[in-house]
């Protein structure tokens, strides 16, 4: 082993199985291999910071120890150092671990979708559900990090089916590379009178969706199986309704309404794969509540456009 320190490198291997945690080899690793090929099972009690950590190892010495919050770590019950390592972990198995397609959904103690945040927490989100659900089957970096447009353009072509020229307009609100917790910005993107989500006023992480505005979209089926262009434009309306009766600093203009109707006609389109100008009950609820693409989903026949997107909004707006 090399005396010299190794810097910390991202953490993007570790999982936990229950209070089973492995951290691969790669958490501690530098370029001369000071611990090459081990790695440390720890049993961890998430419900307790600063916990002491029970540590089994291949390694034949002590344990290097760094990091940023004092966590005594112990082997066969003595205390060999005690480190200040970050400890983030991802639930039931790293999500590299996974194969495009696989949906894996962070739990909410390892995901924010705060704007800029720089929680220690390993994936970022955003209040956009499909964005989420893109990156909850690994179709753009599972982390939310990161993201170029050229990741985000082939995942809304190759899932979506949108063609080029709307995929640009899309990739046209974001900077060439992001991660997913800049959407969260107020009045940038993020607007309130959100179909599932609460307004900023009355706080909360962008990420946390409201049940009862999932329940109350899916419930105005006049089917009973989809939602068209009536159901999601009278939701859209009666949101703004709630957000100027009960939120003191409701703001909506013209951006606002532009996005806010241009998420709605995606969500229809993009997320019913173009039927009628629909998306069923059982694929709104997938998207919008599981973040996660219906096993079932069948992306549009055809290459949708930004001008039959901006046909569907004018149906929307029709109902404002």
């Amino acid at each position: 082993m090399s005396s010299q320190e190794p810097s910390l490198l991202p953490r993007q291997e570790q999982r936990y199985v229950g209070q089973n945690v492995i951290l691969h080899r790669g958490d501690m690793a530098n370029t001369d291999g000071w611990v090459e090929d081990t790695f440390v099972e720890i049993t961890y009690d998430l419900a307790t910071t600063n916990n002491a950590l029970v540590v089994t190892s291949n390694m034949q010495n002590s344990f290097p120890c760094f990091g940023s919050t004092d966590v005594p770590i112990k082997h066969d019950g003595e205390t060999l150092c005690t480190t200040t390592m970050p400890l983030s972990f991802t639930n039931q198995r790293s999500s590299q671990n996974y194969t495009v397609g696989d949906f894996y959904r962070p739990s909410s103690d390892e995901v924010t979708a705060y704007a800029d945040s720089t929680s220690p927490v390993p994936f970022r989100r955003s209040p956009c559900p499909g964005l989420n659900s893109l990156a909850n089957h690994g179709h753009i970096p599972r982390s939310g990090k990161n993201i170029t447009h050229e990741s985000l353009g082939a995942a809304l072509m190759s899932v979506f089916n949108f063609n080029s020229n709307l995929t640009q307009i899309l990739l046209n609100q974001v900077p060439a590379t992001f991660s997913l917790d800049i959407i969260s910005r107020h009045n940038v993107l993020e607007h309130d009178a959100s179909l599932v989500h609460n307004d900023e006023y009355f706080g909360g992480d962008p990420i946390n969706i409201n049940e009862t505005l999932v329940e109350d979209l899916l419930s105005r089926s006049l089917d009973g199986k989809t939602l068209g262009v009536t159901e999601v434009g009278e939701t859209r309306r009666d949101r703004l309704a709630e957000c100027r009766a009960n939120n003191p600093e409701c703001v909506f203009g013209s951006n606002q309404t532009t996005f806010s109707y241009l998420e709605a006609a995606v969500f229809i389109v993009g997320c019913g794969g173009n039927v009628n100008e629909s998306v069923t009950v059982e694929a709104a609820h997938s998207f919008v509540w599981e973040e996660r693409i219906p096993d079932n989903y069948v992306a549009s026949k055809e290459p949708v456009s930004f001008s039959y997107m901006q046909s569907v909004m004018a149906k929307l707006l029709a109902y404002a």
